[in-house]
């Protein structure tokens, strides 16, 4: 049976890890935005997303396509209600213009995550101490 000083100590080594390791993740997102004229491709740490190829949609259809430069910029030949970015190594972004963006900051959604696996261990031990006391009751 594991025990709730087990499940903690296990927790906070993994937050401790985190801590202290964030240098070692090399996640990040691919964002677009509008720059004046030009769309700007870019990953979330700022790093030009220069390999990225942009397609641009009219109510659904694909209008244009094409890479955007080595500064990750393009500007929009054809009017568009959604452009849609892809590096070819798995980031994808949306954008549409004039809609608002609204993403959790990392460290939230990374205490959110942890919250969620701290939630559902203690309510496995929950489970198995209300089972431990059936058994002997």
């Amino acid at each position: 049976m594991i025990k709730l000083k087990q499940v903690t100590t296990v927790l906070l080594i993994a937050l401790l890890m985190l801590a202290v390791l964030p240098s070692q993740v090399h996640a990040h997102r691919m964002l677009i935005e509008q720059d004046g004229e030009m769309l700007l491709v870019r990953y979330d740490d700022n790093t030009i997303a220069s390999r990225a190829t942009l397609r641009l949609y009219q109510d659904n259809e694909m209008v244009w396509e094409g890479n955007v430069d080595e500064d990750g910029r393009v500007r929009p030949p054809v009017p568009f209600s959604r452009a849609v970015a892809d590096d070819g190594l798995g980031h994808r972004a949306t954008y549409i213009p004039g809609e608002v963006q609204r993403d959790l900051p990392r460290p939230l959604a990374a205490a959110v995550g942890v919250s969620f696996f701290m939630f559902v261990a203690s309510l496995g031990h929950f489970i198995n101490v209300k089972k431990n006391k059936m058994k002997k009751g």
